[in-house]
């Protein structure tokens, strides 16, 4: 239809100023850009996303550029690149041309930090240690989400309670608040924490945490997610953001919706140990030694969940003391005879099994013929060797599927099985999400011993080389590096034979040592 003509003209504004394109036009911040400022097209509901739908809608530059509003200008210097087909991810295009402003952030994380946007809050000077309580009406930390959050805080008796706002999109959403410190390399941070469920939910989907930010300005984050967590390291490089992350691991040390959590972060130079409700749970050594610049909290939610409320009832920080300063700086060595209880092992989903102790060590086996079952530890680790002693009937002149053997990095993605078989075999499996089970090496081995004896295995798991031995003889060592499996517990795995028996697997003399 020629312009004009049936109100064509009149129909054009109105979508422009009352309609869908200026519903999208109004989520824009005053910088001419959606989310984070920043090059590129990543991820999903990002700057060039917003562009290309308002070019679907029929936005047209004279409108825009008539509109009376301080985005107006920005969002015309937006648009003539997209139509002159000169976007790309890297934040250049042929010829050196300049490119207009959008970000490349962190696969499924999106930013809504309110910090960048109070420029009077961002020079805040460093404070000095202790510090907290950090939840008052005047602090940064309690600050309004800017125009267009999707987030809404509540600060109020020292605690800030975090919800989503009723207009929020289907949109990954994430806030983040934290404050500066003079740089320290040894310090511990608690939170007391309560995540809440949404009207009308049963299952947790709220994501929150504590951020540590470091001398040089990458961030590292302990993420929590209803009973699992994760450990992620965003590296940020000419504007370019990229997210590290150990494997996400289930911990059922972690409160359900509507329970306080404690968490705790006692971090060296060279690594962290993560306590929740005063258990440890995880070494997290750092690749390359940091002092802390900033520490805060996190929020999130990914764009098809919704997020109830999180409250933060409490946040500090505090130089670490100089006895776990020491123990941080040396490797983890822990020994176990299992005559007795071991209380670094999970006793959760264990119905199906004999889990029973004695003098003669741990009975763990299926109680189901054929059956398999793992135990695993309340604590992860990164590069770890673990070792035990096994008692078994081997036999190589049975045929048989019974097995007992050792595990690694058991986590949500997975886990490494190093194990003997009845009959004087040995397999080495790698398990994920991504393929199930894979055998990486098997085959016969002089170096077991036959009889109701026991053997001696060891299982090293250390950057992406996996090795066993038996008996101190190696007889596997494969460099596993597809499936990224590269954090979580230890423990033992076992097969039932056709006749289950209490006494059918023994296991014993329990050493675990970081590397």
């Amino acid at each position: 239809m020629p312009a004009g003509k049936g109100g064509l003209d009149a129909a054009r504004d109105c979508a422009h100023r009352e309609g869908p394109i200026a519903v999208e036009l109004d989520t824009m911040l005053v910088g001419g850009y959606w989310v984070e400022e920043g090059p590129g097209y990543f991820p999903k509901y990002h700057t060039v996303w917003s562009l290309i739908l308002l070019a679907q809608l029929g936005a047209t530059f004279d409108i825009i550029k008539s509109m009376q509003t301080k985005r107006n200008w920005p969002v015309w210097a937006a648009i003539l690149p997209i139509l002159s087909f000169l976007f790309s991810a890297c934040g250049t295009v042929p010829g050196g041309l300049p490119m207009p402003t959008a970000t490349l952030a962190p696969t499924r994380v999106l930013s809504a930090s309110p910090i960048p946007q109070q420029p009077t809050q961002t020079a805040a000077p460093a404070s000095l240690l202790p510090i907290g309580p950090v939840f008052s009406t005047d602090s940064r930390m309690c600050a309004a989400e800017p125009s267009g959050s999707m987030f809404f805080l509540q600060c109020q008796g020292n605690t800030l309670a975090i919800s989503q706002n009723d207009t929020r999109r289907k949109m990954d959403i994430q806030l983040m608040r934290d404050l500066p410190v003079e740089p320290i390399g040894s310090f511990v941070v608690e939170a007391v924490v309560r995540s809440e469920l949404p009207t009308g939910q049963i299952l947790d989907r709220n994501q929150y945490g504590l951020v540590l930010g470091d001398t040089a300005g990458t961030q590292h984050i302990l993420r929590l997610q209803g009973q699992e967590f994760i450990w992620e390291t965003w590296l940020e490089q000419e504007g370019i953001r990229t997210v590290e992350a150990y494997d996400r691991l289930y911990s059922p040390t972690i409160n359900p919706a509507g329970r306080e959590n404690r968490l705790q972060l006692a971090c060296a130079p060279a690594a962290c140990d993560v306590r929740i409700n005063n258990q440890f749970i995880a070494r997290l050594p750092h690749p390359t030694p940091w002092e802390l610049a900033s520490f805060g909290l996190l929020a999130a939610s990914d764009w098809d969940e919704t997020f109830g409320t999180v409250t933060f009832l409490d946040l500090t920080l505090a130089p670490l003391d100089a006895q776990d300063a020491a123990r941080l700086a040396d490797p983890a060595h822990v020994m176990h005879d299992l005559t007795a209880p071991f209380d670094l092992f999970s006793g959760m989903g264990l119905s199906g099994a004999f889990n029973q102790y004695d003098q003669a060590g741990y009975h763990f086996s299926p109680v189901i013929p054929y059956d398999y079952y793992a135990v695993t530890t309340t604590t992860a680790y990164v590069d770890v060797s673990v070792s035990a002693d096994v008692t078994m009937e081997i036999d190589p002149a049975r045929t048989g599927t019974q097995f007992g053997g050792l595990l690694c990095r058991a986590s949500r993605a997975g886990m490494v099985m190093a194990v003997i078989r009845v009959d004087g075999t040995y397999s080495l499996y790698r398990q994920s999400q991504r393929r199930g089970t894979a055998i990486l090496a098997e085959g016969a081995s002089e170096a077991i011993l036959p009889g109701r004896t026991q053997n001696r295995l060891q299982l090293d798991c250390v950057d992406d080389q996996i090795t066993f031995f038996i008996n101190g003889k190696q007889v596997a060592d494969i460099s596993d590096a597809r499936y990224g499996l590269n954090f979580g517990g230890i423990g033992f795995y076992t097969k039932a034979g056709g006749s289950p028996s209490p006494d059918a697997i023994v296991f014993n003399n329990l050493v675990i040592i970081e590397q």
